[in-house]
């Protein structure tokens, strides 16, 4: 499957953003898991087809710029006791 197909099956477009792919995810893992909807095997493959969407797509979501963690080249001095 092409990332543009993962993005629909969460019901989002292109490129959206971390949160937004978190978003779409918990709801309708909500919606379709097997524990809401024990003897529907639509609703369990649904499941197993966002989750497969949602763990390509955290792969390569976009990072938001205040997310991420700097590291300084140089080590911290020690603590002064």
């Amino acid at each position: 499957m092409d990332t543009i197909n993962y993005y629909r099956k969460l019901g989002l477009k292109s490129g959206a953003s971390l949160q937004e792919i978190k978003a779409s995810y918990r709801r309708l893992a909500r919606l379709y898991h097997p524990d809401v909807n024990p003897d529907n095997l639509q609703a369990k493959d649904q499941f197993i087809a966002i989750t497969e969407a949602y763990q390509y797509l955290l792969r390569i979501a976009p990072v938001e710029p205040d997310k991420i963690h700097h590291v300084h080249s140089e080590p911290s001095p020690p603590p002064a006791y």
